[in-house]
């Protein structure tokens, strides 16, 4: 309900029925922010290092690329329906199994084959394969710990909650401003802003996990959301001014 006494006087709507969709909107921004600002950004910055990162050199083990031979003992059969997984053997006689990068969903060596096992800050990187004495081109498939790949859930997430949020807290600023100035039940249009900003959360999440770079996510997603804010904003002003026109003309 309106204060009748608040509208005499022209004060502020009050925001209080619309507290929970405007924290609706504030917390999934903030979130989104935040992923942007932490997880993404260090992905981003491991992804530029491991892309300046140079052989390792005598003494040498953390900041640099280390490669091991290893075999392919199998193809484990079952396993994730994002990834392929492979088991190799190294040196040592040690068997582990390796995820390789979401995506990949057919590992692209066999039983048998030789492999090397490129590492950097601890961690598996890469899977290299092929070679001269091989009979195939040299080439190589990421594992899930590649940081070329890192920033993809947390970007999607962000590019998700961002434009969600953003719709939400328009949402709830046009209720209010509608409140304000009449005791009608608010119009349909109101929503357009909300529903434009939602799908493109849906294209910016999905975008955003498939993303080969940050920046190759971010730009279309800007300005999707931009032209989809500025669309909604005009269609908004449109109809609320024929809403008027139409008030003032009955009689």
């Amino acid at each position: 309900m309106i204060d009748d006494n608040a509208m005499k006087a022209g004060g502020p709507p009050k925001w209080v029925p619309y507290a929970g969709l405007t924290g609706l909107g504030i917390v999934p921004l903030l979130v989104g922010v935040g992923l942007l600002l932490g997880p993404v950004a260090n992905a981003t910055a491991s992804t530029r290092a491991y892309d300046a990162a140079t052989p390792c050199a005598r003494e040498q083990a953390r900041d640099c690329l280390s490669e091991a031979s290893a075999t392919v003992v199998r193809i484990p059969e079952e396993g994730s329906l994002r990834h392929a997984d492979i088991e190799v053997r190294t040196a040592d006689g040690a068997v582990r199994r390796i995820h390789l990068a979401d995506g990949v969903y057919t590992a692209p060596v066999r039983a048998g084959d030789p492999v090397r096992l490129v590492s950097w800050q601890g961690g598996i990187r890469d899977v290299a394969y092929g070679g001269a004495d091989t009979g195939r081109a040299a080439d190589s498939v990421r594992t899930g710990a590649n940081p070329h790949i890192a920033h993809q859930e947390p970007l999607g997430a962000a590019l998700f909650l961002i434009p969600f949020g953003v719709g939400a807290l328009c949402l709830a600023a046009l209720l209010a401003w509608f409140s304000s100035r009449s005791r009608r039940a608010a119009p349909e249009w109101i929503a357009t802003p909300f529903v434009g900003l939602t799908l493109v959360a849906v294209f910016g999440g999905a975008t955003g996990a498939m993303s080969a770079s940050a920046a190759e996510a971010l730009r279309p997603t800007a300005l999707a959301g931009g032209l989809t804010l500025l669309a909604a904003t005009v269609f908004c002003l449109v109809q609320a001014v024929r809403g008027r026109r139409d008030l003032a003309e009955t009689p």
